[in-house]
């Protein structure tokens, strides 16, 4: 059986092979045109990826999936309940995170300009266009400042102007006091997140560029299905007898128009002569769609994203289980998660008066609370102390208040003890066995229990 991937090899060998000779997939017997020739150009732009409306739901997906939990501030230093306010409810960071998160699938870079206020508390977090900012660096290489290009025409000849001056220019450079053009920005006046740590450079060699051949696939198969209905290649034609008379031609011909307006009418028909026989078939589809199909798991692949996320559910269900959608997907959303929680404990949080603050995830699912409720019982189950049990608990998200766990009351038991009213039997008050004879106080009847161990 022919996979899938051997149809799109072949596939992409019938294009390349038009495309070369400059047919057009529109033509009857094929017309020179380019305008189905094989260019990437325009899907090499990071833009026009992320933009494409099944990367676009991929990465919402993603982030979607990020963010579900929610998050928390914990271990607060002193006087820092405002800079938190101020984080949360000015700066908003819950919406910032998201397009922090589209950025890093963007460009593997976020660039965000922190604003304050004039008491040193955050105001804003804003998203500053990787595309046009240029890095500073020292004589040794390393990152000292930014420059935001803000004239977008004059970008080429600004950036070869900073790349010539990247390790002099400061805040006082002449290319800074013209309005409009450039702006400067102090190391500490931005957070820098990046993904990808292979050099210095501004733009990250994203892996987005590796999603322009599927994409470009994906919609040229799309499009030659849309030309196919739209120029109704399914249209029937008919093939009349060659000796047919003009006078019957024209009957028919009326015929037929007229049974086509009304549709209660009927088309009479004599001899056999006439054949009907549709222009093109609805055949080969599936193995079309089977292309899509491949052509979209290699979107979704690259992209992280499992097919149940997208809606999209095998017959057999194996591979849309829960196994599948949790192993593989939350790899990769908890690394997102510790990856931006220690760039702001790190980076972001000394700058605005909560050094020493954690940033933390919330469970991301119930199924993932649920794992860490049953985990605690297992702690009660061996006389863990309940208190670090219900900190515990806390620790890992689960919105339950102190002291929410009681510790157990003690039970008192007689077991071991024998008394005489248990049993029947009657016990001399000289045995050793008779309750009397129980030790008090180090003794046993009076005697010391060494006497007693000699005996």
């Amino acid at each position: 059986m022919v996979t899938a991937k051997e149809k799109a090899e072949e596939f992409e060998v019938y294009v390349q092979s038009k495309t070369e000779k400059g047919y057009s997939l529109a033509g009857e017997l094929g017309t020179f045109s380019k305008s189905y020739r094989q260019d990437l150009k325009g899907y090499e732009s990071t833009e026009v990826i992320i933009n494409h409306p099944i990367v676009r739901a991929c990465t919402k997906v993603k982030v979607n999936s990020v963010m579900k939990g929610g998050f928390r501030i914990t271990g607060l230093p002193r006087n820092a309940i405002k800079a938190k306010d101020a984080l949360e409810e000015v700066a908003r960071i819950d919406k910032v995170i998201p397009d922090i998160l589209w950025q890093l699938s963007k460009r593997n870079a976020y660039y965000g300009e922190i604003v304050k206020d004039g008491n040193g508390r955050i105001r804003a977090l804003k998203t500053r266009d990787g595309e046009y900012i240029e890095h500073l660096l020292d004589g040794k290489g390393n990152l000292r400042g930014f420059v935001q290009i803000l004239d977008t025409k004059l970008s080429a000849d600004l950036r070869g102007e900073i790349a010539r001056k990247r390790t002099n220019l400061t805040s006082k450079s002449a290319m800074f006091n013209e309005s409009g053009k450039v702006v400067y920005f102090d190391l500490d006046e931005i957070l820098y997140i990046s993904t990808d740590h292979l050099d210095s450079s501004t733009f990250a060699h994203a892996e987005l560029i590796t999603l322009a051949k599927p994409l470009y696939y994906i919609d040229l198969i799309e499009k030659f299905i849309g030309w196919m209905f739209e120029s109704n290649q399914f249209r029937t034609a008919i093939r009349v007898p060659t000796g047919m008379k003009d006078m019957e031609y024209k009957k028919y011909l009326q015929a037929l128009f007229d049974s086509m307006k009304q549709s209660d009418r009927f088309l009479l028909l004599r001899g056999d002569g006439i054949q009907h026989a549709p222009l093109r078939e609805i055949t080969g589809f599936d193995e079309l769609l089977r292309l899509l199909d491949y052509y979209r798991s290699q979107v979704l692949a690259l992209t992280q994203v499992t097919p149940i996320q997208t809606s999209l559910t095998s017959d057999s269900g194996r591979g849309s289980s829960d196994t599948q959608y949790r192993y593989v997907n939350y790899d990769d959303i908890r690394y997102k998660q510790y990856f931006l929680q220690k760039e702001f404990e790190y980076q972001l949080f000394p700058r605005i008066g909560l050094k020493g603050a954690d940033f933390k995830w919330n469970p991301i699912d119930n199924i993932e609370k649920n794992e860490i409720i049953d985990m605690a019982q297992k702690f009660l189950g061996m006389n863990a102390n309940v208190d670090k049990v219900n900190a515990w608990l806390i620790e890992q998200g689960i919105n339950v208040p102190k002291g929410f766990l009681e510790k157990p009351e003690p039970i008192e038991s007689d077991i071991g003890v024998y008394k005489e009213s248990d049993s029947k039997i009657k016990l001399d008050k000289n045995s050793k066995l008779h309750p009397s004879r129980k030790p008090k106080n180090g003794d046993a009847g009076g005697k010391k229990m060494e006497d007693l161990e000699r005996k």
